[in-house]
Parts: C-alpha cells; sequence; structure tokens
C-alpha cells in the first residue's frame, strides 16, 4: 500500500493495516515525542529569524538548562531541503544532542508582525476561548476587516488582560506563512529517520512581551514598554498595575532603525490612557543603536524616564550566552515571583498559564496531521495487541488446563469401572430410596407442630380478652380412589373464656375470610406453606359456639376463668386432597395428637 495516498482515501480495514505497519516500521508506538511539542522536548534548535538574512541558531538541552549557539541558516539554506536536511544531521552529531530521542525546531519570527482590531460582533472578553480557537480555523469571522488574507497570513489572538470596560480586550497578531515549508521539510526528515521533529513558529515580539518583569515594575504612573526591531518597533503600554492595555505596532521607514514621529504617537496614545509621565523601558531586540528612539522619546515625553534596558545584564544573570536573543531566554526559562513580582499579576499569569505568547503561527495543518496516525489511534492498537497476547494466554491456559483434567479422569478407578450384576445392590439402592421418600414426605412444612402452636397463639389478642381452657388437634387421613397419596384433615377444637370484647374478635374470626386471614399471617410469619388458604387442593371450615359462663363472678372469684362472661368453643377444620403438595405418601393409620 503505497504511503502517498491520504488516509481518507482508504477504507477502515486499510487505514489499520496502515496504523499496523507504522507500528511495527517506526518508533510512533513507542516514543510519546511523536505527539509532544517543540517547547516540551527534551533537545531543541532555537532559530531566531530577525531580517530577511540569516536565521541564528542556538541548540538548548532542556534536562541540562545548557544552551550554545550553533551554525546559522541563510535565507538561501531556509529555502533548499537538501541543505536543511543537512543542518539536521549536523545538529544531531553535535555533543549535546548525540544521544537524542526527539528534537524540537522552534522559529522565532522577528522580522514582521501585523495587528488587527476583532470585528464588533466580536466584543464580548467572556468569548475568549472561542475566539481563540476561530482565529486559528476561521479568521476572517472574527475579524473586522473581511478582505484580510488567510493563505498568506496566519492570524492568532492575543489578550490585553488590563482593558478597562468597554475598550478593546484582545487584538490579532498575524505573520507571514512563507516560512511554512521550511518546517514542514525539518518534519518531512524527522519521519524519514524515525525521529520525532516537531516545530513551532512564535512571533518574537509577543514573546518579548514575557520579558516585562524581568526589569519593569508596576507604577501609580503606567509603564510603556518600547521593543525595537529591525524593520518595526512594538508598543506596549500597561496601567498603573503593570497589566498589558493595548499594543500598537509601528513599522520603519526604509533604512530606518526607529519609526517616524515616535515620540508624539506615544504623548497621544498615553493621554488616551490617561497615563500621566508613565516610565518608559526600551529594549533593543536586535542589538542596534537606539540613541535616536530614545531622544524621540524624550522629545514627546519630557516628564517621563525613560530608560534603555541592558539586553546583557540580563542574560549574564542567568548565565547564558551574552549574544541569546532575549525572546529564547522567555521560552525556555522559569522566573520566580519572589525575585520578580510582576510575574504573578494577570497579564504574566495569563502568559504563563495559556502560553499566549508562545502560540505556534506555523503549525501542520489537518492534512499533514491525517498522514499519520494520533496518539489516541496508537494507544488503541497497543491495547488491542495486549488484548491478543492475554487472549492467547488464556487460550493456552485453557488447553492446559483441559489436557489435565482429561488425564486426571481417565487414569481415576471410576473411569475403569466395569459394572456388575448385582441384584442385592440394586434392592438395597431401591430400599434406601424409598425410605429416603418417605421421611421427605413426612417431615413437610404439614409436619411442623410448632406452627400450630403458633395459630393457636395468634388465636387470643393481647389485651386479654380472651383465655383459653384447652386445645384439641387432630389429623385423620382420608384415602381416596387410585391415588397414589392420601390426603388428610387437620382439626383444632379450642375451648376457652371470653369477654364482650373478646367475642367480638372471636367472631371475626369464625367468618370464612376472617379464618383465613388467621391462616394466611401464619404462612407468612412462619414460611410455612401448609398454612397457606388460597390453594386449589385445600378449603377450611369453622365454627364458633359460645354461651353464658355458668361460674360467672367478678365479686369474689376463685379462678381466673370466673372473671369472663361467656364460655367458648371455636371449631377449625383445615382439609388437603389427595392431590396437594402437603398429601401423605405411605400413611396407612390415622393418628392423633392431643
Amino acid at each position: 500500500m503505497s504511503e502517498a495516498i491520504h488516509p481518507s482515501e482508504l477504507n477502515i480495514f486499510q487505514q489499520y493495516s496502515r496504523t499496523v505497519k507504522l507500528a511495527k516500521t517506526t518508533s510512533r508506538m513507542k516514543n510519546p515525542a511523536w505527539y509532544q511539542d517543540a517547547l516540551d522536548l527534551d533537545v531543541q534548535i532555537h532559530c531566531y529569524l530577525k531580517d530577511s538574512g540569516a536565521a541564528e541558531c542556538y541548540l538548548y538541552v532542556k534536562s541540562q538548562n545548557a544552551c550554545e549557539k550553533i551554525q546559522s541558516l541563510s535565507s538561501r539554506q531556509l529555502e533548499q531541503r537538501e541543505e536543511l536536511e543537512k543542518f539536521i544531521h549536523q545538529a544531531l552529531e553535535l555533543d549535546a544532542a548525540a544521544h537524542a530521542k526527539s528534537l524540537g525546531v522552534i522559529l522565532y519570527l522577528a522580522d514582521e508582525l501585523s495587528l488587527a482590531g476583532l470585528g464588533p460582533e466580536h466584543q464580548n472578553p467572556i468569548e475568549m476561548d472561542n475566539l481563540r480557537a476561530m482565529m486559528v480555523d476561521d479568521p476572517r469571522e472574527v475579524l473586522d476587516d473581511k478582505t484580510v488574507s488567510v493563505e498568506t497570513h496566519s492570524w492568532r489572538l492575543f489578550p490585553y488582560s488590563g482593558a478597562a470596560a468597554g475598550d478593546e480586550f484582545a487584538t490579532a497578531v498575524a505573520v507571514s506563512r512563507r516560512r511554512s515549508d521550511t518546517l514542514r521539510v525539518f518534519r518531512e526528515v524527522g519521519n524519514e529517520i524515525n525521529l520525532p521533529i516537531q516545530t513551532c513558529a512564535i512571533s518574537a515580539p509577543l514573546c518579548a512581551l514575557a520579558s516585562l518583569p524581568l526589569f519593569a515594575t508596576a507604577k501609580e504612573s503606567g509603564t510603556i514598554a518600547v521593543f525595537s526591531y529591525e524593520q518595526f518597533t512594538l508598543l506596549a503600554f500597561l496601567n498603573s498595575h503593570c497589566n498589558l492595555m493595548m499594543l500598537r505596532f509601528m513599522p520603519h521607514p526604509n533604512g530606518a532603525s526607529a519609526p517616524s514621529n515616535l515620540g508624539p504617537a506615544v504623548m497621544a496614545t498615553a493621554t488616551a490612557f490617561e497615563l500621566e509621565n508613565p516610565e518608559i523601558h526600551v529594549v533593543s531586540m536586535v542589538g542596534h543603536d537606539v540613541e535616536g528612539l530614545v531622544g524621540s522619546l524624550q522629545g514627546g515625553m519630557p516628564e517621563s524616564d525613560v530608560a534603555v534596558v541592558n539586553a546583557e545584564e540580563l542574560l549574564k544573570k542567568r548565565s547564558l550566552p551574552l549574544d541569546l536573543p532575549i525572546e529564547i531566554m522567555v521560552a525556555t526559562e522559569d522566573f520566580d515571583g519572589d525575585t520578580y513580582p510582576l510575574v504573578e499579576n494577570a497579564t504574566f499569569t495569563a502568559l504563563k498559564e495559556e502560553a499566549w505568547h508562545l502560540q505556534d503561527f506555523l503549525a501542520p495543518d489537518q492534512a499533514e496531521l491525517d498522514l499519520f496516525p494520533g496518539k489516541d489511534d496508537m494507544k488503541l492498537l497497543k491495547i488491542s495487541k495486549q488484548a491478543k497476547l492475554i487472549a492467547v494466554a488464556l487460550l493456552v491456559v485453557f488447553a492446559l488446563y483441559s489436557g489435565y483434567k482429561v488425564i486426571y479422569q481417565t487414569s481415576s478407578e471410576a473411569w475403569s469401572y466395569v459394572a456388575k450384576k448385582n441384584q442385592t445392590s440394586v434392592i438395597k439402592l431401591r430400599s434406601d430410596l424409598m425410605r429416603y421418600d418417605n421421611w421427605n414426605n413426612l417431615l413437610k412444612d404439614r409436619s411442623k407442630a410448632w406452627v400450630s402452636m403458633e395459630l393457636v397463639a395468634k388465636l387470643t389478642p393481647p389485651d386479654g380478652s380472651v383465655i383459653l381452657k384447652d386445645v384439641r388437634h387432630t389429623v385423620e387421613q382420608k384415602r381416596e380412589m387410585e391415588a397414589k397419596t392420601i390426603g388428610f384433615t387437620k382439626s383444632w377444637i379450642i375451648n376457652g373464656y371470653s369477654n364482650e370484647k373478646g367475642l367480638e374478635h372471636l367472631e371475626s374470626l369464625s367468618t370464612r375470610d376472617g379464618v383465613k386471614t388467621l391462616f394466611r399471617d401464619v404462612a407468612i410469619t412462619t414460611g410455612n406453606a401448609a398454612y397457606l388458604p388460597d390453594v386449589k387442593q385445600r378449603d377450611i371450615t369453622v365454627s364458633l359456639r359460645q354461651r353464658a359462663n355458668p361460674t360467672y363472678n367478678t365479686i369474689s372469684p376463685t379462678r381466673e376463668s370466673d372473671m369472663y362472661r361467656r364460655v367458648f368453643t371455636l371449631t377449625i377444620s383445615q382439609n388437603f386432597s389427595g392431590q396437594d403438595d402437603m398429601a401423605i405418601a405411605g400413611a396407612q393409620t390415622s393418628s392423633q395428637i392431643k
């Protein structure tokens, strides 16, 4: 299968085959660097493109926090595949990168910058996250100017954390796409040599903003930062808390090292933000002279302190090469909040946590990303391989266990047993079986005497309105013609005494529904199925006879029964047919229990 065919043209089985092939022939399953960002990798090459000429290059090893300058790339080399491939191989041969398992290539675009406003329909700061994604996918939808080019320029969103309510809360930043092919070649070289090469294109001026905590402090009068590049100057206006309110881009006239009318432009913007005599910091980002620029600022803002930042001193404090661009230091170093308090304000906290200044302007497009399986695809393939191994292991274990069982069973005495005709054994087994069946039948629920006592106990209410004199319980068989089992009748004859209230209780039990309720209650309470009243093969009858108590005497009673006005006899009969589950098997005589 040709690797040049895009996965969208393959069916699901062909895509799976390609993924399996890549997993076997490349390190994409084992090396997580294929799915990491360039700045997260251990070995990195930082290329600083300050003008249309060469790109200064630095090798940075994150684990050693070591940085060294390496050979530069000319404008011609940046456009030739052979030269870029040669550059990568030479970099990997350096001692610091000799054992690299991945490589990050970070390009700093310091030669150009464009700013644009957002459309009137996108002026809600709450939509910041959505606008950030839309600026990548569909910039024209977000920008105020719908005629901008998205083919030749790449756009990203940048926030103003210090913007007042009603002011612009973000701006759109654009850079040219002309270096996209350079970064694509780097990635292709990585694919060819089976080494993850991740790329990233950063806007150097945005990265430079993150260096402010190194030389500035919050001032009540506000702060202005001036970042001077080869072809343009970027102005940053910050409020009294040193939170960013606005960025302003000013191009340099042909051959000039400073923009025209810089002083008046800064004064006009400072006045608009009501910044009275703000502190001004000037930073030469490409090492050229900024005296003329400082003079223009002092002319426009005579009452403000204008300070030129010494970039070499900043680098020297952190033991970095003195010619290292400040932006590379910002991208690779962490700044402590105790030493640099501004790091913890709203603007620079947002930069640190959401990496606004490290946005990739020239990320690979979706078509390129789709050429290779993603992290989730490889993870799923790895899980499926593990599942296959587990399945094979289980199959082997099952086969071994089955073989063991077969050998064990065939070697047992039972397997070699030869049946013999033994009439005596057969007769004994039949006798034992009949005995078991007989006892099993006799011990069914109907034979549990304690349940009968529970029935009698439920006849007497807890208020003492009924007392019992004696209870007579009998069981009588009822043999039916051609029946294998024998039905029977259980009878309860209960004699006792009651007062008028107790008599009402007894009368409620002496009805068909009342006695069924009593038996059902006993069956549920004890779990004894013999007392269930609604079984088809059984029925219950009840009768109550009562008369006056001849010994009734409440004045001088000699016995407890003399206190009750009535004497009663309650007779209950429960009949079981021969087809009932409780029928008796093999009984020959009547039995009577008192």
